[in-house]
């Protein structure tokens, strides 16, 4: 599965201190989105669903957010190994 069903994404994970918000600045969520997204369009329409719930915090990401982006680049690649 692209993500865990028991994974909950909300706003309340988002960071709210200062650090916070510093520390996950640097992530490279928006490419990483942007590159899933890329793949949805292109190829794998099955994770359209998370694709568009992770765009959604774009602006302000938790590491909740990181995680499950990351899960779903764990996903393709073991679809890859797979096929």
């Amino acid at each position: 599965m692209p993500m865990d069903p028991n994974t909950q994404l909300s706003k309340d994970q988002s960071p709210t201190l200062v650090k916070e918000i510093v520390e996950m600045s640097v992530v490279p969520y928006r490419e990483t989105v942007g590159s899933l997204n890329w793949a949805a369009v292109g190829t794998r329409l099955n994770i359209t669903f998370i694709i568009g719930m992770l765009l959604q915090y774009l602006e302000n990401l938790g590491r909740a957010h990181w995680e499950a982006a990351k899960q779903v680049f764990c996903y393709l690649q073991g679809m890859k190994i797979r096929s």
